[in-house]
């Protein structure tokens, strides 16, 4: 952990795949905008928390958009689609931790289920809003990763360790407070956020620009550009990229190889799996196969 490029880190975050999941991975990036290389929407394998030290931002998070501002922390579990965007006129500063489940579990033998805050998204939402004096102490473990993270120090890797799980404490105390009803942060109602709810919402269904821009009252020149403009994605890549994390869901769920395509709204058997092995660089039989070799 002694090499600090945080291009290099994301790009990492990208290749990650699930044939790794039994080694614990851990990665840690400080950034001060939006990056290019997340320019748009995307998803991964790992676990993610995204924490605002400074600033201000726009967060999407499935079919939602979120306004941030210091002391806000995101909870990503593998396989949500996200994006964070800066507001007009606002810089911000924010930590980004990704990690698999093996370092969470592996890190210390506890009966403390230190995954808790991500599990329970549904039920308390997928923003923390800390107050200061936990938003303190939260930056200062996030510093001291940071440090150790640098560094190749002797003992360096146990000092990270011990500062990741301590953060992991603090913020699942927190989520196991907050209401089932959530924190009440900000949400946008602006025409992309339409837009991406009604494309989450039936994802399954038969899609196209002009169904999405009757549904949301809108053109569909309209439609295209907001989306297009928020996202760098076309509405049907997004649909596709929704349709194969969700045949994944299902192929971890044990689902039939068969049935899957139909589940996830394609069109035909031959076009799911030219668009998983197009998304993934495998076929759905042997991803499968992979899964199950490492569970």
């Amino acid at each position: 952990m002694n090499r600090w490029d945080a291009f290099s880190e994301e790009r990492q975050i990208l290749k990650y795949n699930e044939s790794r999941r039994d080694k614990p991975v851990c990665y840690f990036l400080m950034k001060e905008k939006v990056g290019d290389t997340f320019a748009g929407l995307h998803s991964h394998e790992l676990y993610e928390m995204m924490y605002v030290t400074e600033g201000a931002l726009a967060y999407t998070v499935e079919d939602k958009v979120y306004h941030l501002h210091k002391g806000d922390l995101v909870l990503i579990p593998p396989q949500t689609i996200h994006r964070a965007k800066d507001m007009p006129y606002e810089h911000s500063k924010r930590v980004i931790i990704n990690f698999n489940k093996a370092f969470a579990v592996d890190s210390i033998k506890t009966h403390c289920n230190l995954l808790y805050a991500f599990e329970s998204v549904e039920q308390k939402g997928h923003i923390v809003r800390m107050d200061s004096i936990s938003g303190k102490i939260l930056e200062s473990i996030f510093m001291r990763m940071r440090v150790s993270y640098l560094s190749s120090e002797y003992g360096d890797d146990l000092v990270f360790t011990i500062a990741f799980l301590e953060a992991m404490l603090l913020i699942n105390r927190k989520v196991r407070s907050i209401p089932t009803s959530g924190t009440g942060v900000l949400l946008d109602d602006s025409p992309f956020s339409r837009i991406i709810n009604y494309i989450d919402n039936n994802f399954t269904n038969n899609m196209s620009v002009d169904i999405i821009a009757q549904a949301v009252q809108l053109s569909p020149s309209r439609v295209s550009h907001i989306f297009k403009q928020e996202t760098n994605l076309t509405i049907m890549q997004y649909v596709m990229q929704r349709r194969l994390n969700y045949a994944k869901e299902l192929i971890h769920q044990g689902e039939s190889l068969s049935r899957i395509w139909m589940m996830c709204g394609f069109s035909d058997h031959v076009s799911f799996l030219r668009w998983f092995k197009k998304q993934f660089n495998t076929t759905p039989s042997a991803y499968r196969k992979n899964f199950l070799s490492t569970l």
